[in-house]
């Protein structure tokens, strides 16, 4: 799934984002850097597990970037939720692609995460998880 293009220049609170063109190299589109915190929630047997704040690094149409202080596991799935500019939720489920250590201490692994689906605003609706 590829998020709108409004939506990332909504998240990445930059109005004229360049999204849609390609990167040179393994990317396959444009990072837009994007700082500040979030939260995780790793999905486990479509339940959401405990959540943990993360430090963004980058956002794309197809994907994110972030530290954690806690490693996901390749291939399994997360749901990310952040603010748009007008602080609008947006809670988006993805697919860890890499999870690296990276320092010692808090925030100490990158996690890269490409995009599933944009999920309806209720946290506690799991069950919207099941389809993915």
């Amino acid at each position: 799934m590829r998020l709108p293009v409004e939506l990332l220049q909504e998240l990445a609170k930059v109005p004229n984002a360049r999204a849609d063109q390609a990167d040179v190299g393994l990317r396959s589109a444009r990072r837009v850097p994007l700082r500040g915190r979030a939260q995780a929630f790793p999905v486990h047997d479509q339940q959401f597990g405990a959540g943990a704040r993360v430090t963004l690094c980058n956002i794309s149409i197809d994907g994110v970037a972030f530290h954690s202080d806690l490693p996901l596991g390749l291939g399994s799935m997360f749901v990310l939720c952040l603010a748009t500019s007008t602080g609008q939720p947006v809670r988006l489920l993805a697919s860890v692609r890499r999870c690296e250590r990276v320092g010692v201490g808090t925030m100490s692994y990158l996690v890269a995460g490409t995009f599933n689906r944009v999920l309806a605003n209720n946290p506690a609706n799991a069950g919207e998880l099941q389809s993915a």
